[in-house]
């Protein structure tokens, strides 16, 4: 819910891609004259994951756009959010919901609080900035505004919202990992380069 509310509410009600969001970011592009706004659904950042590189060029996204619709007709919607989950980079190294979660939290994504998916679901805008190991403050003002838009979304109520993050959360950061976090840190950094 966390995820869908942030990255994509009109999940469940599109064939691959959201219109209305498309117009909106071309608006809003041209109103500011550069590239500020997106308009990416969960399927097409998902095609993006698996199978192509980053450019902008206008093949890749002809290529996005075909794939895309061939991941719609082939899969259901469960299916297509299970994969996006399992192939997001989530910071620190980890790429997917389970790495992610057992790094951060030490814990089974199904075992998850509702703050630490929320954490979780924030990170992908900004792995090498939002993840709580890194910058826990940041973490948690983006986490907010993701819960902020599960508000906007009917996924939270403002009751549930104004009792969300009273409290410190615990973040685990499993040292078993081979990596150092310098690594880590710098492998996040090219991944951020080579999208842009």
């Amino acid at each position: 819910e966390a995820t869908i509310s942030i990255e994509d509410k009109n999940f469940y009600y599109h064939q691959g891609f959201d219109y209305l969001r498309i117009l909106k970011a071309l608006y809003i592009n041209i109103k500011n004259k550069n590239i500020t706004q997106g308009a990416s659904t969960i399927s097409q950042q998902y095609v993006k994951n698996l199978y192509l590189d980053f450019g902008q060029t206008w093949k890749r996204k002809i290529e996005e756009a075909f794939l895309t619709i061939q991941l719609e007709i082939n899969y259901d919607k469960e299916e297509i959010l299970e994969g996006y989950l399992n192939t997001i980079n989530y910071g620190q190294g980890n790429y997917g919901i389970k790495n992610a979660s057992n790094y951060y939290f030490n814990k089974e994504p199904s075992e998850l609080t509702k703050e630490e998916a929320i954490i979780l679901a924030g990170i992908s805008k900004n792995p090498s900035n939002y993840n709580p190991v890194s910058n826990y403050d940041k973490s948690i003002s983006r986490a907010k505004v993701v819960a902020k838009s599960m508000v906007k979304n009917n996924y939270l109520t403002e009751e549930e919202f104004s009792n969300l993050f009273e409290t410190e959360i615990e973040v685990f950061k499993n040292t078993n990992k081979n990596s150092s976090d310098l690594v880590m840190y710098y492998r996040d950094a090219v991944m951020e380069e080579l999208k842009s």
